[in-house]
């Protein structure tokens, strides 16, 4: 969206070449409030088309949050995974992780209005399961 892929290209491989090691020797923490390693690596990892890598990463993200007791990341986590499988291509997964996003109190990551507005989920726009979900329907 910057208008400069190559810069995005750099970045996501500079993100993929420090938390990749950095997740090795130590557990997932949480950035700037609400985003994990492990969710930016994702995302970096589907920037650069290692879809399969992201997938696990941001899969392996969601199953941890899961186990945690509060569950109080679990909103953002499904947002951040939704976002990693629309870049990943796995549209119907996303639509599943959003649905379940919105049942949950989200308010502050996600609401129809913003699926709507946010060009980040323009790929998932014509989907059936979306188009329903934008509509309140689930």
């Amino acid at each position: 969206s910057t208008g400069h892929p190559d810069r995005v290209l750099a970045y996501a491989d500079s993100v993929v070449a420090q938390l990749d090691p950095a997740l090795r020797r130590a557990p997932d923490v949480t950035l700037y409030w609400a985003f994990s390693r492990r969710a930016i690596l994702a995302e970096a990892y589907a920037r650069l088309g290692r879809a399969v890598d992201a997938r696990r990463e941001i899969d392996r993200y969601v199953a941890e949050v899961r186990t945690e007791p509060k569950r109080s990341a679990l909103p953002i986590a499904l947002v951040n995974a939704a976002y990693v499988d629309v870049l990943t291509g796995r549209r119907d997964e996303a639509v599943a992780r959003l649905t379940e996003a919105l049942r949950l109190p989200s308010g502050l990551y996600i609401s129809r209005a913003l699926l709507r507005a946010d060009a980040s989920w323009a790929p998932l726009r014509g989907h059936p399961g979306f188009e329903r979900l934008i509509a309140g329907g689930e």
